[in-house]
């Protein structure tokens, strides 16, 4: 295997790349771009700080950016950077931010970066890890040993015990570069944390909950014994107590620990946290029978919050074709009723390069015959005359007629959708869709299509209608 020196630098597009669903910092498990922009946009990650110093003091990527190439969607993901990468695609484009509040705030942000900056941004200086696996003893190294925005005690046992299973528990010291002895601080770490999650539901925030003063009150045999607890294997945490009582006791603990109420002050020796456990926490019942972590936490409480009941409602089946079922054509062209029906059909993750093609085809002839429907044809002809449009393709032109509020062919809202669509230099644009076509170079994933087609949407709706 290659040396991290060995590994290639380069520059890519922006949104040649793909955020982390699987970044430690994230204590949900998002399933979207957007999910992960969503988390990201949370204030814990500052990222408004990071976006305002870049729109005031250009992007210097003294940090190295990690990237590697996912064959299954044939973009980029970013190990490492997530903030930063996550921070131009906003000043770029405002309107992945999603909620009108915090879109106006990199709107201002944007609005005061040049034009030429932003064409800068729009590439982005990386370094291409051959793979996930190569990138984990690197990062796990930044991120426990280097105080660069270090990963929380929590974020750090998470990255290591998920990668711990995947390498196995006997060889994840030399594949991750830890001591046996760190390994099972990690993994103990990890187990507790999920527990904690479990039996907290709501009053639990990941990042937040003390976990070491939890590790603090558990490190004796004598305290671990008093709740059953068996950790002598990593790959699973056991009790042998009575799993009902065991959660009715520890939950006393978590609570107490999370409220802050017991900690290295409170508990400075062991004899103190021997006298607080028994003078209020019941003993749970021991049994013969051991019962797993993974078993504990899925059996039902007597009591269950309307969180638990959120997390455990099967999730929505993610959508697989860019226009959905219910998507209806009321245009009198044949053509445009049967690419609408195509694109119904087609499957995006495994004809990329069809669909965005096909799409754009949709786009250019929908936007015509809506023009030609609502009245507009003799003024987007004098549009489509003036000095700017002459030499310009039908669809940029109809998207710049479109979203010109003057010609009042849109609702406010969707014409400014429109002209975001035709003016951007990247992601989610006119530009994006014609290279699609033209460029043999440009490579077109299930993620952007989708990330366009959530622009688009409510456009596309409009225009197919005949009311």
């Amino acid at each position: 295997m290659s040396s991290y020196q060995d590994w290639e630098r380069t520059s890519l597009r922006l949104f040649w790349i793909d955020l982390d669903l699987e970044n430690p910092r994230l204590e949900a498990n998002p399933k979207t771009q957007n999910e992960v922009l969503d988390i990201l946009l949370e204030s814990r990650f500052k990222l408004a700080e990071l976006a305002h110093s870049i729109a005031s003091n250009g992007f210097t990527p003294l940090d190295n950016i990690i990237v590697f190439f996912n064959e299954i969607d044939g973009n980029y993901i970013v190990l490492e950077g997530n903030r930063r990468i996550a921070a131009l695609k906003l000043l770029l484009n405002p309107r992945q931010a999603r909620k009108k509040e915090t879109e106006a705030k990199f709107e201002k942000l944007a609005s005061g970066i040049s034009d030429d900056i932003k064409n800068e941004l729009v590439d982005v200086e990386v370094i291409i890890a051959p793979s996930r696996e190569a990138a984990d003893k690197l990062l796990l190294n930044r991120h426990t040993t280097k105080p660069i925005e270090s990963w929380s005690p929590t974020m750090q046992a998470k990255f290591v015990c998920e990668k711990a299973k995947q390498v196995g528990f006997s060889k994840a010291p030399q594949k991750l570069g830890v001591s046996s002895e760190d390994l099972s601080k990690f993994v103990t770490r990890y187990h507790y944390s999920k527990l904690a999650e479990a039996l907290l539901q709501d009053e639990y925030i990941e990042n937040v909950f003390p976990i070491t003063n939890l590790e603090r009150v558990l490190s004796t045999s004598e305290t671990r014994e008093y709740f059953g607890l068996d950790t002598s294997k990593l790959e699973e945490f056991y009790i042998t107590t009575n799993p009902e009582q065991f959660k009715k006791s520890f939950k006393i603990i978590l609570t107490a620990v999370n409220d802050r109420k017991i900690h290295s002050r409170t508990l400075n020796k062991v004899i103190d946290t021997r006298e607080w456990i028994y003078a209020n926490v019941p003993k749970p019942r021991s049994q013969k029978k051991k019962t797993s972590f993974k078993t504990l936490l899925k059996l039902p409480s007597r009591s269950k919050t309307s969180h638990t009941s959120s997390r455990n409602e099967p999730s929505k089946a993610p959508q697989t074709k860019l226009f959905p079922k219910d998507l209806e054509c009321k245009n009198n062209l044949p053509r445009l009723t049967k690419i609408t029906d195509e694109l119904k059909k087609l499957s995006v993750k495994t004809y990329p390069n069809a669909v965005a093609i096909l799409f754009r085809s949709f786009l250019e002839i929908a936007s015509l015959s809506y023009i030609d429907y609502g009245g507009y044809r003799e003024a987007f002809e004098r549009f489509k005359a003036t000095r700017n449009n002459r030499n310009k393709g039908d669809l940029s032109v109809a998207f710049g007629f479109l979203g010109d509020q003057k010609n009042k062919a849109l609702p406010k809202d969707l014409a400014q959708v429109v002209a975001l669509f035709k003016n951007k230099k990247e992601f989610n644009s006119i530009q994006t869709m014609n290279e699609y076509s033209h460029n043999g170079q440009m490579v077109p994933t299930s993620t952007d299509l989708f990330d366009i087609w959530e622009l688009t949407e409510g456009y596309v709706r409009h225009i197919l209608k005949r009311d």
